[in-house]
């Protein structure tokens, strides 16, 4: 993405608020006064621009070029958290990330962590995202200074950590990362086990039964928050294993054996494992199915990531760009 004569929209007017900000002695208009902040990238911004090329040794065309964009801290940051034995590199999100990256839309950050270990290491996860959210300087000279817009995709395992930075360091008053909130641009989770109930994004064609939810017992309801209305969607697809439970005992059954393979985690609550096979004492044949059925269909999901299904991603790379 560049800035020329005739530009406007979101991106000049930040371009224009920080040129002012940051340039007080020439980010001017023809009139002497500051440069206005119209979201019209016009003569006065073209000339101002042309001043700052000056004074950092380019050419001075006016044009205000992707790598300057980076440079200001005005190019949304797009950070990554794949899934379960999934390459950062390699997946929904990273597709999505570069893609909009080689458009000059965004800064691609992927984000490495232990994806590998059963109980689910999701703790190395969030410790990994929340210090390259807290970043304002990365090793590469990517500026990330307050201010700076950011995007974030998740998928799976990677969709729990996503939302455990979301629900616990960036939305509350008092977290780490809530001076990052009013920076952040739009988010989308893929196959996420915390999905909230009856919650997908409008372009999926086959999108989860109604009354299903992620596997876990705990779900993102980000609809609580309205500093996230119209900025992060639900992205699922039928028959996916981790983002499509049942409501009734089955789906309990289900939990139960995701919390164990996650979280190692045998009591707590209606859907631990000490409870389901409690229950099997009030009801010992139907909740032996159950069980096992659940064992069997949980395993399979962990086992094979073509339990989520594929993804269409052109409808998800056009709300990014929207």
């Amino acid at each position: 993405m560049i800035l020329t004569l005739g530009s406007h929209g979101e991106v000049v007017a930040r371009w224009q608020r920080v040129m002012v900000a940051r340039y007080t002695s020439y980010a001017k208009a023809a009139d002497g006064g500051p440069l206005k902040v119209d979201s019209y990238f016009g003569y006065d911004d073209q000339a101002v621009q042309k001043e700052y090329q000056r004074r950092t040794n380019q050419a001075q065309n006016g044009v205000v070029s992707a790598a300057d964009l980076v440079k200001l801290g005005l190019t949304p940051l797009f950070f990554t958290v794949e899934g379960h034995l999934s390459d950062m590199f390699v997946g929904p999100c990273a597709f999505v990330a570069s893609t909009l990256e080689r458009e000059g839309r965004a800064v691609w950050r992927p984000t490495g962590y232990d994806n590998v270990r059963l109980p689910f290491n999701n703790q190395s996860g969030v410790d990994e995202l929340v210090n390259r959210l807290d970043t304002k300087l990365f090793d590469d000279g990517t500026p990330f200074p307050e201010g700076t817009p950011w995007n974030l995709a998740i998928f799976s395992q990677g969709a729990m950590v996503g939302c455990e930075v979301m629900e616990k360091h960036v939305l509350p008053a008092n977290g780490r990362l809530h001076y990052r909130l009013k920076d952040f641009r739009k988010g989308i989770a893929f196959g996420n086990p915390y999905r909230l109930i009856n919650q997908c994004a409008p372009w999926v064609p086959d999108p989860p039964q109604p009354n299903t939810q992620g596997i876990m017992d705990w779900h993102f309801d980000f609809l609580k928050y309205p500093e996230l209305a119209g900025k992060w969607q639900e992205h699922a697809r039928t028959r996916d294993w981790y983002a499509e439970n049942q409501l009734d005992e089955a789906g309990q059954n289900m939990t139960a054996i995701a919390k164990i393979i996650t979280q190692s985690s045998w009591t707590g609550g209606a859907s631990s494992i000490v409870a389901r096979i409690m229950d099997l004492f009030v009801n010992p044949f139907d909740g032996l199915i159950d069980i096992v059925w659940a064992i069997v269909r949980t395993f399979q999901g962990i086992a094979h990531l073509e339990s989520h299904g594929t993804y269409d991603l052109n409808p998800v790379l056009d709300w990014f760009r929207a």
